[in-house]
């Protein structure tokens, strides 16, 4: 993960505050550069009006790309500069045109909200070795009802039975299936329905969590909103009744 991943992730762009930022658009991207240290580098950030964003900086001496500022084994006083300022200025930029969200991708933090808002809990976050893995509970017992996670898409393959779990290979997108990572929801399920659930494209047998109560679903759209929705529903519904 490169710097500017890491500041923004967990991010949702303002467009709005982008352009009070000064930030520029041409041909739906919003650009952004700025001189630093004493101008011998120049920051250039690019947000797409879909939200994906690159950042680089430009030697002003030779106008090309600075590489040595992603090269880890690079070291010393003069990149930890470089590498400083250069975040900096993406650590300012999140601050003013972004919100923090809870999670990393689109569809888990419209479930996220979704949740919240029908039935006013939030998640919590209980892992320190997890991070990022965020539970829902019930109110009243406390107990979980949906669980968020991040995970590699082929750990989640290679525990599933669902025929097609192959075809979720042809979503890698630009990063290596082996390591690109997806969020994950786990919702407890009536034992007599799991076989059921699990034909469907984009839902597998629960991972961490016992196979026979939990299934798992794959939070990058493949599985509609008002589908996961209604499976979430039926989940807090069996911890509210204490099954």
């Amino acid at each position: 993960m490169n710097t500017a991943e890491e500041i923004f992730r967990k991010k949702k762009m303002c467009r709005h505050l982008l352009e009070k930022f000064g930030f520029i658009i041409n041909d739906n991207t919003y650009i952004y550069s700025r001189l630093f240290l004493n101008d011998r580098f120049r920051a250039v950030v690019q947000i797409t009006t879909d939200g994906k964003i690159s950042a680089s900086v430009i030697d002003t001496d030779t106008n090309e790309e600075y590489l040595p500022l992603n090269v880890p084994s690079y070291t010393g006083r003069f990149i930890a500069e470089v590498r400083n300022d250069f975040s900096n200025i993406l650590k300012q930029i999140a601050d003013k045109c972004f919100l923090n969200e809870y999670f990393i991708f689109e569809q888990t933090n419209r479930i996220s909200r979704l949740i919240t808002d029908r039935y006013g809990e939030k998640p919590d976050f209980p892992f320190k070795r997890s991070p990022d893995c965020g539970v829902f509970r019930y109110a009243e017992n406390r107990k979980w009802y949906a669980i968020i996670m991040n995970v590699r898409r082929d750990r989640l393959n290679s525990i599933s039975n669902n025929l097609c779990a192959v075809d979720s290979l042809k979503h890698s997108r630009s990063t290596p299936v082996s390591d690109e990572i997806i969020e994950i929801i786990n919702l407890k399920i009536p034992e007599k329905d799991i076989a059921v659930l699990q034909k469907i494209h984009g839902i597998y047998p629960a991972y961490h969590m016992n196979k026979k109560n939990w299934i798992t679903i794959s939070l990058d759209g493949t599985v509609p909103d008002d589908q996961i929705m209604t499976l979430a529903d039926r989940s807090r519904s069996i911890i509210v009744s204490g099954h």
